[in-house]
């Protein structure tokens, strides 16, 4: 088993980097904001399916076995490599359990300040009839120092009420681009994200690449709500005011968008609005091309599986089926192999030690059968 997390987990490392690499290298090809972001959602959609259909099922072997064991005579030093992996696998196993923690705290957080919000109506026309569209409700609460969307049962916007006092156009502006969350399914597409970081929260590079997916959504919803030059000007302007704002703390939001970004994010969201005036970007031609070889390399991606586990049989070019979906099979009445073909000439069967028998037939012969 311990082996077999090890093959689990390194080839599960390898496929998530290169599926993120992939999808990094052709969103600084693409001009259009909507299909980047579009390319980073169906990324950390592919990094789930390929996380579970490895967990779950058997796996094609198809690189060359390391040969770390013979069947013959055991290497010196694996069972110290054995608890090595254990303890990283412990450590793993950690890390996850706190980030979940860290998740479900979130969403009742942010949960709670939704409920302790009240109903607010704008009264900015074209924005309440855009909002009933699309089944939007809008509530104001002092708990919450930036606006934010939310969608868990129903879609919901939620205004400070510090920021009930805007000028109307600086108020369109945000209630239009939280609608621009909300209708590209944005809080969705951060909840798979965050699901992704929970299980690779080990590797930088899923970091960085969450920075990247977080700038697309923004950007996505900052297009969405400017139309015109009035527009741009309104929402630049409403981001300086909350820039200038003291932001305190905040509960990190996992499937709710906060409006304010920090940082580099907002002098990049800054500049890319200022070019959006100016001139707005033309329709992309690779968006298809681009998905579908993205959809391809997942696939390809998930039959690399390194050759890390000594134990792996050499007769069979598929591995068995891992312990959880077996036993869960067997459960319902269907057999299958969930052991290495040649696990019986490096193991001792548990059975063959239980006893010894006290005495041998007395014709003489050893009736033992060699196995």
């Amino acid at each position: 088993m311990t082996f077999a997390f090890a093959e689990f987990w390194v080839s599960m490392t390898l496929q998530c980097t290169l599926l993120l690499s992939l999808v990094a290298w052709l969103s600084r090809r693409e001009t259009n904001s909507v299909i980047r972001d579009h390319l980073w959602s169906s990324c950390y959609l592919l990094i789930l399916v390929l996380w579970t259909i490895g967990f779950l099922f058997p796996h094609l072997r198809l690189l060359p076995d390391p040969d770390l064991l013979s069947l013959n005579k055991p290497v010196a030093g694996v069972e110290v490599l054995e608890r090595i992996l254990q303890l990283i696998g412990i450590v793993w196993v950690a890390g996850v359990a706190l980030l979940s923690i860290g998740l479900v705290i979130s969403l009742l957080q942010t949960s709670q300040i939704v409920r302790k919000s009240s109903p607010w109506n704008s009264g900015i026309e074209d924005c309440e009839v855009c909002l009933r569209e699309f089944g939007v409700e809008t509530r104001t609460t002092p708990l919450a120092l930036v606006p934010f969307c939310w969608q868990f049962h129903r879609p919901i916007i939620v205004i400070p009420q510090c920021m009930l006092d805007y000028p109307e156009s600086e108020l369109r502006a945000i209630l239009r681009h939280e609608l621009g969350h909300l209708v590209s399914r944005h809080p969705f597409q951060l909840f798979l994200q965050r699901l992704a970081e929970i299980l690779f929260w080990y590797l930088p590079y899923m970091w960085k690449c969450s920075e990247m997916a977080a700038m697309q959504r923004e950007l996505v919803a900052d297009a969405w709500a400017v139309r015109n030059k009035e527009d741009a000007g309104a929402l630049l302007q409403g981001l300086l005011r909350l820039s200038e704002q003291p932001m305190g703390k905040t509960p990190r939001m996992p499937s709710g968008l906060s409006f304010a970004g920090h940082g580099s994010l907002l002098q990049h969201r800054v500049d890319s609005l200022l070019r959006l005036v100016s001139a707005r970007p033309a329709k992309s031609s690779r968006a298809g091309r681009s998905l579908i070889l993205l959809c391809i390399a997942a696939i390809g991606l998930g039959i690399i599986w390194l050759p890390v586990n000594p134990y792996a049989s050499h007769r069979s070019l598929v591995s068995p089926w891992p312990k959880v979906s077996a036993s869960a099979l067997k459960g319902m009445g269907i057999s299958v192999r969930d052991f290495e073909i040649d696990n019986h000439r490096l193991h001792e069967h548990p059975h063959s030690t239980n006893s010894t028998p006290k005495s041998l037939p007395s014709n003489g012969l050893n009736q033992r059968t060699a196995f």
